[in-house]
């Protein structure tokens, strides 16, 4: 073997020695790994929007929403048109409206239903309105006339008093001659006793 040879073999011998050692060396070792780093799909979600506002609402349940309803505190369950007032009826009768015996004080306790006739009076600015005072049988026929009289009155006065105009009102009493049943039992006396609007020209 020549020189040259001896030496390029013996050149070789010790790549491969270091190459050996080097394996060995980190034999024992971890591998380590780059951490890794965040992506687009592993970004944290946006939080949902929030829920929408709710619906319009409708207090007095009668299914006209209130920005829409014109005649609020409608009691349940009462039959109304689109702007939520109770239809208008050419015949009311004012019914539960009490006044004291033999008198034309109306019972306080009973305002409430004078203040739903003054809300659908009002809600139909271009009608006028009778108010018709009926009474019973009980005692002559010219005391309950003007009784009746009286009462129509009293209740035309509370009706201006809360904001009807009094050129759309008229009071008249009817007395005893225009009964609803027989003024033979108490149930029946108790519904001529009464207070009706009627719609006039």
């Amino acid at each position: 073997m020549t020189r040259q040879r001896r030496l390029h073999t013996w050149a070789l011998s010790l790549s491969l020695a270091a190459a050996v050692a080097g394996l060995v060396g980190c034999g024992g070792g971890e591998e380590e790994w780059p951490e890794p780093q965040p992506t687009g799909g592993g970004e944290t979600p946006p939080p949902p929007p929030p829920p929408p506002p709710p619906g319009p609402g409708d207090s007095d349940r009668d299914g006209v929403a209130d920005g829409s309803d014109q005649c609020a505190n409608t009691p349940a369950g009462s039959a109304v048109d689109s702007r939520g007032c109770p239809p208008l009826q050419q015949t009311t009768v004012l019914e539960g409206l009490e006044f004291e015996t033999d008198s034309a004080v109306i019972n306080p306790e009973t305002y409430t239903i004078l203040d739903r006739a003054v809300l659908l009076i009002r809600n139909y600015p271009s009608v006028r309105m009778e108010i018709q005072g009926h009474t019973d049988t009980e005692g002559s026929d010219q005391h309950n006339q003007v009784l009746s009289q009286q009462r129509a009155e009293s209740v035309m006065q509370y009706m201006i008093e809360h904001g009807i105009p009094a050129d759309r009102l008229v009071a008249r009493g009817y007395g005893e001659t225009s009964p609803r049943a027989s003024n033979q039992t108490p149930e029946g006396r108790a519904q001529n006793r009464r207070i009706e609007l009627h719609v006039i020209p």
